[in-house]
């Protein structure tokens, strides 16, 4: 059984099994570890009033959601949660709980907290996480060592566990080297020039762009109008790579049918200084993200047949060909076939 698992935003999907692991299951055996010195969650909603609640995602900061699901080949293993220990001083915390006992080992609980992690240095500009646990989580302590985290404090006998004193833990780490420097997030009006600079490096260094270098009329303006009407579609989003500075996009489009609207088409353009050192993969990853989000269940997008190093990162990130447009560019006089490719969500 591979231990790979997804994390994805709060999904109505799984909300029955969140609501059996919390109030149905007897047994309650992640509690016995996950703050066994807080009260368990209660509620007065039966599971049909819980499961048919409007679902809304909140966000705790920038592009950071209060929870994310653990989902292993479509069953719904636990959450993922982020908390303020300080607003003022953006101290966040993080923490983990997979329900179900079962998938304690195997790497599940480590590729999820990893992918966590990733996902919230990624989306912010947070300097640290940290996580809060006690000394008999020897677990927990362990999972946190593995994805990088040091312990920064112990408070003595601070934790009453069965009637026996423990431990209270911090760990955490922060934002080292460049692995975490790079932040995916929505464009926003200020970036309209930037953005506009951005596409058109992007045309004039690039083979297989729809556009000749030069052929697009664009200014601020246009740019800033075409930014305010992605942010004010629900199905429709244009997200940037910041890395003190814009160095890469990727646009979805949604379509306006009801038969289509569950569809959206991709352009991606990333700077030529840092192309093949994982933007474009970044980029992927946030988008996937909000199409769960927003309810679109197909990507789709094309790409010049001889753009091996595109071919190659779509199909990394599990999209699959579907047919072949003939002679659908033509650039420098000759012409160039494109790949139909998509991926279902």
């Amino acid at each position: 059984m591979s231990n790979k698992v997804s994390i994805i935003l709060p999904n109505k999907e799984f909300i029955a099994d969140l609501y059996y692991w919390l109030y149905e299951d007897e047994v309650q055996e992640s509690a016995k570890w996950n703050g066994p010195y807080y009260a368990r969650p209660t509620t007065e909603l039966s599971k049909k009033e819980y499961v048919s609640k409007p679902l809304k995602i909140e966000y705790l900061y920038q592009g950071i959601p209060r929870s994310m699901y653990i989902i292993h080949e479509g069953q719904f293993l636990g959450t993922l949660h982020a908390y303020w220990v300080s607003s003022e001083t953006n101290w966040m915390e993080i923490g983990i709980c997979i329900y179900n006992p079962d998938y304690w080992s195997g790497g599940y609980g480590t590729s999820a907290f990893k992918q966590w992690i990733d996902y919230i240095f990624n989306h912010s500009d947070l300097h640290r996480i940290g996580i809060s646990t006690w000394s008999g989580n020897v677990r927990m302590m362990k999972l946190a060592g593995k994805v990088g985290m040091i312990e920064e404090a112990r408070i003595r006998d601070a934790r009453i566990v069965d009637g026996r004193y423990y431990d209270a833990i911090k760990m955490g780490m922060l934002r080292s080297g460049g692995r975490f420097k790079m932040i995916i997030r929505k464009a926003t009006n200020n970036d309209a020039e930037q953005l506009m600079n951005l596409i058109a490096h992007v045309e004039s260094t690039s083979d297989f762009m729809l556009m000749e270098p030069g052929e697009r009329n664009n200014s601020v303006e246009k740019q800033t109008k075409m930014i305010e009407h992605f942010n004010n579609q629900s199905n429709s989003t244009l997200l940037v790579a910041d890395n003190d500075g814009l160095c890469g996009y990727l646009i979805a489009i949604g379509n306006t049918s009801l038969r289509n609207k569950h569809s959206a088409y991709l352009v991606i353009g990333v700077h030529q200084e840092v192309r093949g050192q994982g933007v474009g993969t970044l980029l992927f990853e946030a988008v996937i993200q909000w199409a769960k989000t927003v309810g679109i269940t197909r990507l789709e997008l094309t790409v010049v047949t001889e753009n091996e190093a595109g071919v190659k990162l779509y199909q990394k990130r599990g999209f699959e060909i579907e047919g072949t447009k003939r002679r659908s560019l033509k650039i420098n006089e000759k012409y160039y076939d494109e790949y139909y490719m998509s991926k279902l969500l």
